[in-house]
């Protein structure tokens, strides 16, 4: 069998074994927010949201890209003793810089409560994130290490513990104290997901090393030097969608805020399983592999291919069912989010063909160039949305993702060409461009007959994934 051939099935099968993994914990993601949203309603839903976009923010902040720098140097340590070093910076770095994030969310509580939630009346509740954003650090370290060691059937297997616990514990929460409860349901993610990653990191623990707080330390300052650009490129997504969030409060409602989390949440999760995957395994993957940009090059086309075979058959059914979805999935106050919901889609459309590209910068270790990319889509997007958002409402962040991803993609062709002279398949362009049609289609067709565009939607997604599944066992076949 060929190295390529042997690489498909390996993208394959991880992109499988993850979303497998993701599938199972969206099923129990599902359960868990519809009884949030028939407990609660969208302002609950809004202000869970806010809770959890200030978590994620405050962790990448305190995270200082640590996490994804540690995995690019536990893939390239190997089986080596150096990887045990790494593992345990990692370990002691979450606890340190968790812990100091956490005392200045308490401390500045209130002023956080009066801008993210236009009152002071949630500062305790949001002191309290403090542990949330510790949880969150630590949980990263443990699947930085199982991600850069490859070990693909754990990483998934923790993401779906870590879900089962805190779904029991989230829905226990709000039943038992409704709105009250939306702390609690806040916090039980990042524990649950900290306390299984630890568990299978004992368990699985292949590489040991004496501890050294020199080594300890000098190794955290090399792996903060790489991953500050990579934080500030987090910090910049977290930061701009904790930006939307408040803008829709102030300038809309609450109500608002949780149609705008619900159609999010619903485009994110759902395209996740096959963005998850790439994360997984291809990154890894393609840090071993970059300087050999023939080799690079193959690999990227692969995971596009992958990506877009298996996304493409998912974002259809959400395209054309996005009224049922967000019913079934929260209730049918959270309908008005229909329209953001299909024109975000578009722009996950997208994302699968410039997500593989984007990778090439961070195992390259370009920093400042994925900054920069980043910082301007989220201006892009940020600016889309601030000059529509009073006259189409929560839509207009749908419309705003897809323009800026539309600008992203462009850029990343360009930056991956120059590096390693990477140009897509005329193949992937041709299910790329069937994918956008379809999916526009749909669109136009919800505007002037909604039944009718489910109807289509149902066959589109139908031949896609007839054809999907054509597609794969013929490039199976080859290799």
């Amino acid at each position: 069998m060929s190295e390529s051939g042997s690489s498909y099935r390996d993208l394959l099968r991880s992109t499988v074994m993850i979303g497998g993994s993701t599938a199972t914990r969206v099923l129990i993601g599902v359960v868990k927010l519809k009884v949030l949203a028939i407990v609660v309603g969208p302002a609950g839903v809004g202000l869970m949201g806010v809770y959890t976009n200030l978590v994620t923010t405050a962790s990448v902040v305190a995270g200082l890209g640590v996490g994804s720098s540690g995995v690019r140097q536990i893939a390239a340590a190997g089986g080596t003793e150096h990887a045990g070093t790494v593992r345990q910076t990692l370990m002691a770095f979450s606890v340190v810089s968790g812990g100091v994030a956490g005392v200045l969310i308490a401390l500045f509580r209130e002023p956080l409560s009066v801008y993210l939630t236009d009152t002071p009346d949630h500062a305790g509740a949001i002191g309290w994130l403090g542990l949330a954003v510790f949880l969150a650090l630590f949980s990263t370290s443990q699947g930085a290490v199982l991600q850069g060691q490859r070990r693909i059937r754990e990483l998934a297997t923790v993401s779906i513990v870590g879900a089962l616990g805190s779904a029991i514990a989230g829905i226990l929460s709000v039943l038992s104290w409704g709105e009250d409860g939306i702390l609690l349901f806040t916090l039980t993610t990042p524990a649950a997901a900290a306390a299984a990653g630890f568990l299978y990191n004992q368990r699985g623990s292949e590489v040991s090393a004496p501890f050294s707080t020199s080594v300890a330390v000098e190794q955290a300052r090399e792996m903060i030097r790489v991953g500050v650009p990579f934080m500030g490129a987090a910090l910049v997504n977290t930061g701009a969608q904790l930006a939307t969030r408040a803008l829709i409060v102030h300038w809309i409602d609450l109500d608002a805020s949780g149609h705008f989390q619900a159609a999010w949440t619903i485009a994110s999760t759902y395209v996740g399983f096959v963005l998850g995957a790439m994360s997984a395994d291809y990154y890894p993957r393609l840090v071993s592999t970059i300087e050999d940009h023939d080799r690079a090059v193959v690999l990227v086309d692969e995971q596009m291919e992958v990506a877009l075979l298996v996304g493409a058959p998912v974002l259809l059914a959400m395209m054309a069912f996005a009224p049922w979805v967000l019913t079934l999935l929260y209730s049918a106050h959270f309908e008005p989010a229909a329209d953001m919901l299909r024109l975000q889609i578009l722009g996950d459309a997208l994302r699968l063909m410039t997500w593989p590209m984007g990778f090439v910068l961070i195992a390259k270790g370009r920093g400042t160039l994925y900054l920069g990319a980043q910082l301007l889509w989220n201006v892009a997007y940020l600016a889309c949305l601030a000059a529509t958002l009073t006259t189409f409402g929560v839509a207009s962040a749908g419309a705003a993702f897809t323009l800026a991803s539309g600008v992203t993609l462009v850029l990343y062709q360009v930056l991956t060409r120059r590096m390693i002279g990477y140009r897509p398949r005329r193949k992937n362009l041709a299910i790329g461009g069937a994918l956008m049609l379809a999916c526009t289609t749909v669109l136009a067709a919800s505007t002037v007959a909604p039944l009718g565009a489910m109807g289509l939607g149902a066959v589109l997604t139908a031949l896609t994934v007839a054809g999907s599944y054509r597609q794969i066992r013929a490039s199976l076949r080859r290799s």
